[in-house]
């Protein structure tokens, strides 16, 4: 390429090469993150609700994974329930052992069904139900007139 300078004598000019840019700032595009969550642990039944709050997000791609070694499920939510692209409130999916006996951590996070793109993950701790046996101790401690 040519260009004229100031005393309108050609000189040479160097090529410029670009790469492409995305906007890291568009939700379908950027880093996922978890920002936080109002709580970490739930029934081993599912069904707790959580409050999440993340870096914008689009509502219609978007999941919430729960998973350990070997095993993998999704929070429930809508897209009703992805508030203004940055938290998203969801219910937890029961763990595929109810009839755990102490508590197992899985994980958590974000992930974008498009690309893959997941958040790093984070601890989340399910509790055994004791509700059955709070019942039947409870009615056990009543004893006959």
């Amino acid at each position: 390429m040519r260009a004229h300078t100031h005393t309108h004598t050609p000189c040479n000019l160097c090529h410029l090469l670009s790469c492409n840019l995305c906007h890291q700032g568009a939700p379908n595009t950027a880093e996922l993150r978890i920002c936080r969550v109002n709580r970490n642990s739930g029934c081993v039944k599912g069904g707790d609700e959580i409050f999440l709050l993340c870096d914008k997000v689009q509502k219609d791609d978007i999941e919430v994974r729960f998973f350990s070694p070997g095993w993998e499920a999704k929070g429930s939510f809508s897209q009703a329930d992805v508030h203004r692209q940055v938290a998203i409130v969801f219910k937890s999916p029961p763990y595929y052992d109810t009839s755990i006996t102490g508590p197992v951590t899985v994980h958590m996070q974000l992930r974008r069904p498009t690309d893959q793109e997941v958040s790093e993950p984070m601890e989340f701790r399910y509790l055994p139900d004791d509700k059955g046996e709070e019942a039947i101790s409870f009615l056990y401690s009543f004893s006959p007139c």
